[in-house]
């Protein structure tokens, strides 16, 4: 009896020690891809640790969205609890998008989904990436309608202005792409909706009519700038007070310098 009692206390101590080895083979392997995703069922991934996994259905929407469903994606978003899904969605690491609307606008969606997508939560609007971007920065990035730009720049203005971590406004990024019809008509659309856009500079301090003049962009789009600008110029000057203004002519003066002294240079 005494030999049973001490295999079997043996055998106890063994399983013991592999259950233990295992389960730290276990945590260190998921150390080791902690930044990292793992493909489950349902087209779903899992998120990073101590973060929540996507549920059945929220990794439906996702799967929507990157195979372009658009229709059964609307279907199951009006079934879904969009606030939680979105949250789930931010607390991934496998995209620069902290949101459902700008991953869903890097996938050419149809107008009716973006705006979909804004009336399910009217904040996203807001929201950035890793990369500081706001939705109107990747959908013009992204190429995408000049339906949904407008909408997006009309719904949110201020995210004309909004520069991203290389500080670059969404115009800005127009005149880093190849330029032709649709970069005139998204300029078009930036430059009506926000006129002070053009002054902003990004952090080679450059500003969007500089850029343009460098890129060689369509005359008819820097005449627009030049024209928006000095009109938006004209109604600052106005409304602001004696001191202000001699500050801002000052800085009207230096980039206008710099911009003639650009328009000389492609000419």
């Amino acid at each position: 009896m005494g030999t049973t009692t001490r295999v079997m206390t043996s055998c106890h101590t063994s399983l013991k020690r592999v259950w233990s080895v295992l389960r730290r083979r276990t945590i260190e392997a998921s150390n080791d891809n902690n930044s990292t995703f793992a493909e489950t069922a349902g087209d779903g991934f899992i998120v990073e640790k101590n973060t929540k996994f996507l549920s059945a259905d929220h990794s439906l929407v996702v799967s929507h969205i990157r195979h372009q469903r658009w229709e059964p994606f609307i279907l199951a978003l009006n079934g879904t609890n969009f606030q939680e899904l979105n949250e789930c969605f931010c607390a991934t690491t496998e995209y620069d998008d902290h949101s459902i609307l700008s991953f869903a606008l890097r996938h050419n969606p149809p107008f009716s989904v973006i705006r979909k997508i804004i009336q399910a939560r009217p904040q996203c609007i807001h929201e950035k990436g890793s990369c500081g971007q706001t939705p109107l920065h990747v959908a013009v990035s992204s190429r995408a309608s000049k339906y949904i730009v407008g909408f997006l720049a009309s719904t949110y203005p201020k995210a004309c202005e909004e520069r991203d971590h290389d500080g670059k406004t969404p115009l800005h990024l127009i005149f880093a792409h190849k330029l032709d019809s649709v970069s005139t008509e998204l300029a078009e659309i930036l430059v009506q909706t926000s006129p002070s856009s053009l002054d902003v500079e990004d952090n080679d301090e450059m500003c969007v009519l500089e850029l343009a003049i460098l890129r060689e962009a369509p005359l008819k789009i820097v005449l627009l700038m030049q024209r928006v600008k000095r009109r938006h110029l004209s109604k600052t000057k106005q409304r602001a007070p004696n001191s202000t203004n001699g500050i801002m002519n000052g800085t009207s003066t230096e980039n206008g310098t710099r911009i003639h002294s650009l328009s000389s240079v492609a000419a």
